[in-house]
């Protein structure tokens, strides 16, 4: 924003009190061509000031907006997040054994039965 916020006001009271002091001065406002450009030049950059500024309040309000609808969002995401974690424990609760460690969240692989060993399975792999 190139406008403080004050700036357009204080432009405004310049103005205002320049046009008071000619009028005090002559006793009315007759503008020759120099007062008149200088009316206009000053008119122009108040009005640049005052787009300006509304610019950046209608910036800060979209920003504002924004951010409650990103906190929205987190929240609701954040309560899905909750439901899912939860449902996800309840299920490795189910899959513990009895003799599991509660509140651990690690369940270990099952372990695979090792084939028998006997005259049908050879020590060394190979049948004969």
């Amino acid at each position: 924003m190139t406008a403080k916020p004050e700036c357009v006001s204080d432009m405004l009271h310049d103005l205002q009190h320049d046009l008071a002091a000619v009028l005090s001065e002559r006793g009315e406002i007759h503008l020759d061509a120099s007062h008149s450009a200088k009316l206009v030049k000053r008119v122009k950059e108040m009005s640049v000031s005052a787009r300006n500024l509304e610019n950046a309040w209608s910036q800060a309000e979209w920003n504002r907006r924004a951010l409650e609808d990103g906190l929205k969002l987190l929240s609701s995401l954040h309560v899905q997040h909750i439901e899912t974690h939860k449902s996800a424990l309840q299920v490795l609760h189910l899959m513990r054994k009895d003799d599991a460690k509660p509140g651990c969240v690690i369940l270990p692989f099952p372990q695979k039965p090792k084939p028998p060993s006997g005259p049908s399975f050879p020590p060394g792999g190979h049948a004969a």
